[in-house]
């Protein structure tokens, strides 16, 4: 992110926009964000319910570097990244809208299986409201463990069972 904002301070002055940026290790579940003035994603897990990253700078403006996160997430953790088309209003604080976000996120239905990302997603737009003012992007992924492919010697490997036998 300090890279773009130099480029965008040097090509493209007039320009002031947000961005978070995120890299996820699967295997440990280690999520690393930069967050220039984005809306922070959400994680929501056996963790409980969050916005992770502090919000940095814009970037196009100076300024000390955005602020950096760690964090290692549970399996099964749903994150939910948004563009602030979705929760920012022009008549409200947007802290208002955050916590709409976040509500939003904890109203699925309490169940042994977790509500498919598709329905959540349509449930966020429903539930958050859009304006029609601003733009508006919504990602959702649930963190799972890779599972070894039936070529992989580093696992093992699990076939069904034939009728009447056991497995393997």
């Amino acid at each position: 992110l300090q890279r773009v904002n130099a480029l965008l301070m040097r090509s493209q002055p007039h320009l002031i926009p947000t961005a978070c940026y995120g890299e996820l290790d699967l295997v440990p579940g280690r999520l690393l964000l930069a967050n220039a003035g984005h809306v922070p994603p959400v994680a929501w897990g056996s963790q409980g319910l969050r916005f992770l990253a502090a919000r940095g700078l814009l970037l196009g403006v100076e300024g000390p570097p955005p602020p950096e996160l760690e964090v290692v997430l549970e399996e099964g953790t749903t994150l939910v990244w948004v563009t602030d088309g979705l929760v920012e209003r022009r008549s409200e604080p947007l802290e208002v809208g955050l916590d709409r976000l976040l509500r939003a996120v904890a109203a699925a239905p309490v169940a042994a299986v977790p509500e498919p990302l598709e329905r959540l997603c349509d449930r966020l737009l429903g539930l958050v409201g859009l304006d029609a003012s601003d733009d508006v992007a919504l990602v959702a992924c649930r963190l799972t463990r890779p599972r070894p492919r039936r070529d992989d010697p580093s696992g093992p490997v699990r076939l069904p069972a034939a009728p009447g036998r056991g497995g393997v």
